[in-house]
């Protein structure tokens, strides 16, 4: 009954100690998750900072490459290579740009392109002859 007793007691200590252990000196992960770690854009070779909006019918190749690359000012999860049909014809407006330019309106616009809304309205640029039809509704928010 005795042997019984130590050989718990010797579990009851060696389990929390490898656990202890592992926890000490296991593999950290990095700070920044990799999957928010956007990929990297190249238009007809050249490095975009977001995927621009343009017709599809315009893409003659895309090629995705899963390499993690590191430079002094950027970190990218990938490389995204899009081939056009006619490269550098291209004529692209940032959302503030069209606001300007189709809306004519001031102050704060909200922006859907193919009817999605778009959130982050600081890296979408779009092709001006992409754009079809722009719309402006004045509304006045009551509460």
């Amino acid at each position: 009954m005795r042997k019984c007793n130590s050989y718990n007691m010797k579990k009851f200590l060696v389990i929390p100690l490898v656990l202890l252990a592992v926890l000490v000196n296991g593999q950290t992960t990095s700070q920044i998750p990799q999957a928010s770690i956007p990929p990297a854009y190249f238009l007809d070779s050249v490095r975009v900072n977001a995927l621009p909006v343009f017709d599809p019918n315009k893409i003659e190749s895309i090629r995705v490459a899963k390499s993690l690359i590191t430079d002094e000012s950027f970190k990218t999860k990938g490389q995204v290579y899009i081939n056009t049909k006619q490269p550098a014809n291209f004529s692209f407006l940032t959302l503030e740009q069209v606001a300007v330019r189709f809306a004519k309106t001031k102050g704060p616009c909200l922006f859907m392109i193919d009817n999605e809304i778009i959130k982050d309205i600081q890296n979408v640029s779009i092709d001006s002859s992409y754009i079809l039809k722009c719309e402006v509704t004045n509304t006045t928010l009551t509460v």
